[in-house]
């Protein structure tokens, strides 16, 4: 797996290239479906961000961290995933023993400008993001929401046909969306 690995704002030195490479493969071996890393950091204000964005056997898993410095930045982001990737194994595993998996469609990054806004200015549509849209079940959905660190997931209802939202609740609990017929 040859991890993609680029920069805004910020030349991606050899030396940043080969520790990223060495700490992707480590993820490995929490688990080992790996199919695609992306690695994207940024330069914003005199901070760093980085974000990786990891394809596990069709789910799509994702961290951002934010540090001063873009070696620590990209440091916490790999340990927050390897977090994540545990938790998602756990996941898999305790759905297997009692559920029937199914493949999740990755969500699509589309690298999009995002401008400066002007004090008092009206808000604009700064990005936007397409991914294809298979059916699921609300849990999946939660599965998918959880695993994105999203607050929102959009998906097809599985056995309605129908567009559904599933957010997070600010209770911890989640919420359904159904169109009204």
């Amino acid at each position: 797996m040859e991890p993609l690995i680029h920069g805004r704002n910020v030349k991606i030195t050899p030396q940043f290239r080969a520790h990223a490479e060495e700490r992707i493969e480590r993820l490995q071996r929490f688990f080992n479906r790996i199919l695609q890393v992306h690695v994207s950091v940024k330069r914003h204000r005199g901070q760093y961000s980085a974000e990786l964005m990891v394809n596990a056997s069709g789910m799509l898993l994702r961290a951002e961290e934010r540090q001063p410095d873009m070696q620590v930045a990209f440091d916490e982001a790999v340990d927050k995933l390897e977090r994540r990737l545990k938790r998602f194994k756990e996941r898999l595993y305790r759905h297997s023993r009692g559920t029937i998996r199914r493949q999740l469609p990755p969500e699509e990054p589309v690298a999009a400008e995002e401008p400066e806004t002007e004090a008092g200015a009206e808000p604009q549509i700064v990005r936007t993001k397409r991914f294809p849209i298979k059916p699921m079940s609300p849990e999946e959905a939660a599965l998918q929401m959880e695993m994105l660190h999203h607050d929102f997931f959009v998906f097809t209802n599985g056995t309605t046909n129908e567009v559904n939202v599933i957010y997070r609740r600010r209770d911890g609990n989640y919420g359904l969306i159904e169109p009204a017929t």
